[in-house]
């Protein structure tokens, strides 16, 4: 194995959206997972006045290794932190679990 001295420099990454991505909302998520990975299920929640319920419209679903996961906690944490100092401090709604 190179040591991380000996690795080349990597460019910066330069992001290109394919013409089939789209982008969704979400205000409702659930995680599940395994061994091998953790996957995000992003919804919306829908009242359904007839069947007196809420129903949460799944959006779409991220499926991703575990260690991605956790630099994935880091960089969200570091953007919530930077837009708090920046704006406002968020507080927590009470979640429909």
């Amino acid at each position: 194995l190179e040591s991380m001295a000996e690795q080349p420099a990597v460019k910066a990454v330069r992001w290109v959206r394919k013409p089939d991505a789209r982008e969704v909302y979400c205000n409702y998520f659930n995680v599940n997972w395994s061994l091998y990975d953790v996957r995000i299920q992003f919804g919306q929640l829908i009242p359904d006045d007839q069947q007196k319920e809420v129903v949460a419209l799944e959006n779409a679903s991220v499926t991703m290794s575990w260690h991605e996961a956790k630099l994935f906690k880091d960089f969200l944490a570091n953007a919530i932190e930077r837009f708090e100092k920046a704006n406002y401090e968020l507080k927590h709604l009470n979640p429909i679990l």
